[in-house]
């Protein structure tokens, strides 16, 4: 008997693919969906049904009430986040998919895609006849949630009646969120993000997952590559797995716009832009967010590149340029710039945390945004200018001498038109809330190890 199949793409490459379904012996084609409405009411068919799925709504209806064996996907230009959101959907109601390209072009080639393993699949071992995921989680798993931009977030959270799990190793204290600690939504989990069984229990227990831990920061990232490698790549592998296995709703991942590096002209980039990195760090936020969106089977991804981010956070850091700007010239009275001309995105620690918590709260699939705003995109110089006109008596040294080589302007039209998302702090606001909360500047060292990724990492045998 014949499979009961079905068609996703009827442009140029999916007629020659219909073609080969309708010779076949294999496969009985029932009906071929495509998003170009006016296309299909040009190219009526009597062999079969054609269909639109504008909205993925009438493709799900068919798909539940068909019964449909196998779906070959013949789309070729789409963005991978709109096909994984297609085949997100496919995958729950037929037994096969296979996805055809200009690689593999006829039915006779296509693999079969490799589908994860998801927690339904085990029902039928009798090892799991007991197991009972608690229904209508709510709860939210935040890795990295003491570190800079982490606190923010995790206060946030807290604060709007969420329920969180905390999935941190703490490589910086914990006197960052010392006033939470004990709050009665919060469970911490002291593990690190490589340690996979950790990863497994704690997405067991939740139904999002937003990703923060990582090595960030370019010359931090450089002091051992193997375990950058480690821990931002490889260990994005393992909580894909574990999201994919248990049907979380959504994975909010942390990536930079550092991904855009050197631009050769001055236009915005946007989230479609060709990408050119020129550090390990942001080699490895590119090659997480493919690994994400290739991988989201049975969840929704976000994906948000921060700008360079700057402000006062419970952890605080001085290795960010504003950051260390402002600190020395508290401190010293004097402040150092190299280059100067080279254009930056910037977003405030306390907005950056907003940006994930809007992800997480509104109802959006399959994304990437630019985190930040277009008011912020700024000159190395006109930082070290705002600093100087809240500190008159402070020395400003300008050298030609360039040791960033990243240089682009972002557009953020996508997120704020998607989440409505605007920023609290422009550079000048927060620029002067650092210089309240930052305190006795004279007792403050600036130069310790706490407050850089790379000094502590340096200085922590990091890998070894």
């Amino acid at each position: 008997m014949k499979k009961k199949t079905v068609l996703i793409g009827f442009g140029k490459f999916g007629k020659s693919i219909a073609k080969e379904l309708l010779d076949s012996n294999i496969y009985d084609l029932k009906s071929v969906f495509d998003d170009d409405f006016e296309m299909i009411c040009n190219n009526l068919s009597d062999k079969f049904n054609l269909l639109s799925f504008d909205s993925l709504n009438n493709l799900e209806s068919y798909l539940i009430n068909n019964n449909i064996e196998i779906v070959f996907f013949a789309i070729t230009n789409i963005s991978i986040y709109r096909k994984n959101e297609i085949i997100n959907l496919i995958i729950r109601y037929s037994d096969e998919i296979r996805i055809l390209n200009h690689e593999f072009n006829s039915i006779h080639t296509s693999p079969s895609l490799n589908r994860p393993i998801v927690l339904q699949s085990m029902f039928d071992s009798k090892e799991f006849d007991s197991y009972k995921k608690p229904k209508n989680n709510d709860r939210i798993l935040l890795t990295g949630g003491s570190g800079y931009i982490g606190s923010h977030l995790l206060k946030i959270l807290l604060e709007n009646n969420h329920k969180v799990v905390l999935l941190d190793k703490f490589l910086f204290g914990n006197n960052s969120i010392k006033k939470l600690l004990n709050h009665k939504n919060l469970e911490i989990i002291d593990g690190d993000i490589c340690n996979t069984r950790k990863v497994w229990e704690a997405v067991e227990k939740v139904n999002s997952i937003i990703a923060l831990a990582a090595i960030v920061g370019d010359p931090a990232c450089g002091i051992n590559p193997r375990e950058t490698m480690t821990i931002n790549y490889q260990s994005t592998k393992s909580l894909i797995d574990a999201a994919n296995f248990y049907g979380v709703n959504k994975l909010i991942f942390a990536s930079s716009c550092s991904v855009y590096g050197a631009s050769k002209d001055n236009s915005l980039l946007n989230e479609d832009s060709h990408l050119n990195p020129v550090s390990l760090y942001a080699k490895t936020r590119i090659f997480s967010e493919k690994l994400i969106l290739e991988n989201s089977i049975n969840f929704n991804p976000i994906i948000l590149r921060l700008s360079t981010v700057f402000g006062f956070s419970n952890r605080m850091r001085y290795d960010l340029v504003v950051n260390l700007f402002v600190a020395q010239a508290l401190k010293y009275k004097k402040i150092s710039v190299n280059g100067g001309n080279q254009w930056r995105p910037f977003v405030h620690c306390y907005d950056a945390a907003m940006a994930f918590y809007k992800s997480l709260t509104v109802e959006n699939n399959f994304s990437i945004y630019n985190v930040g705003s277009d008011k912020n995109n700024s000159t190395i110089i006109d930082i070290s200018k705002h600093i100087k006109s809240y500190m008159k008596d402070c020395e400003v040294n300008y050298s030609k001498n360039i040791t960033d080589e990243r240089d682009y302007k972002v557009s953020f039209d996508r997120i704020s038109s998607d989440l409505k998302f605007n920023v609290k702090y422009d550079l000048k606001a927060g620029i002067e809330d650092m210089i309240k909360n930052i305190g006795d500047i004279d007792k403050l060292e600036i130069e310790d190890k706490i407050y850089s990724n790379y000094k502590f990492m340096l200085n922590s045998n990091f890998g070894n």
